[in-house]
């Protein structure tokens, strides 16, 4: 240590990894990871949770966006891991507030297709960016991040794991854990 407190050694200024999940964790609901590296930010999932009994009138509930919608300029891309309302209900409330690429299986961009065919997200049909994303897919390079999938097994078909290459090595995301 230096005689002014401070220590020896320099400040790391390089940028860190961060993973930030906004909800999932501590149940079956409202799936939403966010990966953070920098200016560059990725999603995986977006589903919504269902409410408590003592929510009246309340149909689903939504994942805390504030975070991704304050930071919306570093957001590169949303993955989808599986076609479940807890990974997939939110998606049309995230699409009104953000444009962003979805990277989904086919039978999954069908599953969100149907959201969208609602009639209060009739105006976001035809504007989402849909990519196929399967685990026969190359690696798609977002920012700092290199995500590829691969397969799982789920009550669901098409689902996925995915691996996330990032500059501090990688990270396998799978759901429902």
């Amino acid at each position: 240590m230096n005689f002014d407190g401070t220590t020896k050694e320099k400040e790391d200024k390089r940028p860190k990894l961060k993973i930030i999940t906004l909800s999932g964790t501590e149940s079956v609901t409202k799936n939403m990871t966010v990966y953070e590296y920098g200016d560059d930010i990725i999603l995986v999932d977006c589903g919504v949770g269902f409410p408590d009994a003592d929510q009246y009138g309340i149909n689903v509930v939504i994942p805390d966006f504030s975070y991704v919608l304050q930071n919306s300029h570093r957001v590169k891309g949303l993955f989808i891991t599986y076609g479940h309302e807890d990974h997939i209900g939110a998606v049309p409330y995230l699409l009104r507030e953000l444009d962003v690429p979805v990277y989904a299986s086919k039978i999954v961009q069908g599953f969100i297709n149907e959201r969208l065919n609602d009639r209060s997200n009739k105006d976001l049909q035809g504007k989402v960016k849909f990519h196929l994303f399967t685990p026969e897919s190359e690696e798609v390079r977002l920012g700092a991040f290199r995500v590829s999938a691969f397969g799982v097994n789920h009550s669901v078909p098409s689902s996925s794991g995915l691996a996330i290459n990032t500059p501090e090595g990688l990270v396998l995301h799978i759901s429902d854990f």
